[in-house]
């Protein structure tokens, strides 16, 4: 999400479907490294399962980490670029309360979900 919010500047002038378009990333790139790893970590078994499975975890922890698109180990700062797009107060309630509240729904979707894929 701070990818798309900090390196589409030609997009700002869209307002708030830029966060849109960040949060809709932030869906996808995770969906598509799991599949990277379920794919390399589920035809294995019991121990070797797990040692793929952390193995892969700090090859990308370090991969992110090195990237410059990413800043490193410093992360992505972009409330500037964020309060420019959505104005100071908006700004604040999307990445204070509109965030929690998102994050709480995705929380009772997953425990919702979670028994009716483990049948």
């Amino acid at each position: 999400m701070a990818i798309a919010i900090t390196r589409f500047p030609q997009l700002q002038e869209t307002g708030f479907l830029l966060v849109v378009l960040g949060f809709l990333l932030a869906m996808i790139m995770p969906m598509l490294l799991s599949m990277v790893v379920g794919a390399v970590a589920l035809r294995l078994r019991a121990a070797y399962f797990a040692i793929v499975t952390i193995g892969v975890n700090q090859g990308f922890r370090y991969l992110i980490e090195g990237l410059k698109i990413l800043n490193g180990s410093e992360g992505i700062i972009f409330t500037a670029q964020l309060n420019s797009i959505l104005g100071r107060e908006r700004a604040s309630i999307v990445s204070t309360f509109w965030a929690d509240f998102i994050v709480f729904i995705l929380a009772i979707l997953a425990a919702l979900i979670t028994p009716i894929l483990k049948e």
